[in-house]
């Protein structure tokens, strides 16, 4: 595998990433997962605008504009030779000194680089995670920060129980989203997702639904689940469908027509 670093074309053997950068150290930065599909990735400006707004709450400098990282993007796909993968771009604040504190002389770290299209996962059948909760107060809910030990002990939890997903819930007990995709619940042929404000990441194929398929931010109790005739769960590589959810079905416990439908049509 050939990658990006900050201007240059590396093979995967290479090693190019300080001991001391942030990333490695605190988990300073940001990421964009993208899919890439006849050689173009998909939804490139939704991503990239997430990643800018992101940089610009943790006072984070790119260095470069986008149309450069979308040629990046498309230097990738053309060295390793790929129409079809998933694209993921990491941004560091770069190498520094001990502390929390960056320097203002910090030079950014950016990688791109290219993974095949993992299999599908099949049907979700998840727990409410107990060990894990989105703070929606953070405005770092809103970015896709490089520390993802919360959502990684929630999916632990979830596997030690027989189940493949997680759903966590916010500071308020309502349902924010899954960990690593957003939630929606069919109720009364309304798609419903639960809002940015209680914790759910402003996703990109969830921003396609709410723009294309009238669906809707709504707060979302735990007990929306009981009245739910479908429910799925989205990010950056597709949909996937919510069957079950601490042993309870999800309507009928098979894949509704509104699931199925999207499924057909997105990515």
């Amino acid at each position: 595998m050939k990658f990006w670093f900050n201007g240059e074309i590396f093979d995967s053997e290479d090693k190019v990433i300080a001991v001391n950068d942030r990333a490695f150290m605190l988990g300073d930065g940001l990421f964009e997962t993208v899919l890439a599909r006849d050689s173009v990735p998909l939804r490139l400006s939704a991503h990239l605008q997430r990643l800018r707004q992101g940089a610009e709450l943790i006072e984070l400098q790119i260095g470069v504009n986008n149309d450069q990282l979308s040629a990046a993007f498309a230097l990738v796909l053309d060295a390793n030779k790929v129409n079809k993968g998933v694209l993921r771009l990491t941004a560091s604040r770069g190498t520094c000194e001990r502390g929390l504190l960056p320097s203002p002389q910090n030079e950014p770290c950016l990688a791109i680089t290219v993974a095949p299209v993992p299999p599908f996962k099949g049907e979700a059948n998840a727990i409410i995670a107990t060990s894990f909760r989105r703070d929606e107060l953070s405005p770092l809910s809103r970015c896709k920060t490089l520390s993802y030990l919360g959502n990684i002990v929630a999916r632990q939890e979830a596997e030690s129980q027989g189940a493949n997903e997680a759903l966590l819930l916010n500071t308020q007990k309502r349902l924010a989203e899954a960990t690593i995709s957003n939630l929606f619940l069919v109720v009364g042929n309304r798609i419903l997702t639960p809002p940015v404000t209680d914790g759910a990441l402003p996703g990109t194929i969830r921003g396609v639904i709410l723009a294309e398929f009238g669906a809707e931010e709504k707060e979302l109790p735990v007990n929306t689940l009981d009245r739910a005739s479908e429910g799925f769960l989205t990010n950056s590589l597709g949909i996937r469908p919510l069957l079950q959810v601490d042993g309870k079905t999800i309507g009928n416990g098979t894949i509704g027509p509104i699931t199925s439908h999207l499924m057909s049509v997105l990515p």
